[in-house]
């Protein structure tokens, strides 16, 4: 499972925990929480790290008329042996340009 805290940002205080070990007394006594099985990713996206869940992100509005139109998309990975794809540890982020293809990757790390 993966445990994070319900107001944590850039991958901070996650814990990556086995279901039958997680003791919620303990937990309540650091912060809100929030918990998650671990997901099985697409052997396409794992390729790009089988460490992390490697993500595609797609950003979207609706108009006034509710016709949706795509205003950026872009992968973002786990490096290395991280865990999570958060930039601000490490991980890496790869623009997607509107013809379906990949800008350069920019790493933090």
């Amino acid at each position: 499972m993966i445990v994070k805290p319900e107001l944590g940002k850039g991958g901070s205080g996650i814990k990556f925990l086995n279901s039958s070990s997680i003791n919620f007394n303990e937990l309540l006594k650091e912060s809100d929480f929030i918990i998650q099985p671990i997901c099985k990713q697409h052997s396409e996206l794992q390729k790009l790290n089988p460490k992390s869940l490697n993500t595609l992100r797609v950003f979207t509005v609706l108009d006034s008329y509710g016709v949706a139109s795509v205003k950026f998309a872009y992968l973002k990975f786990g490096t290395g042996n991280n865990r999570v794809d958060n930039a601000s540890h490490g991980g890496g982020i790869c623009g997607i340009n509107k013809d379906g293809s990949l800008q350069r990757i920019s790493s933090s790390g």
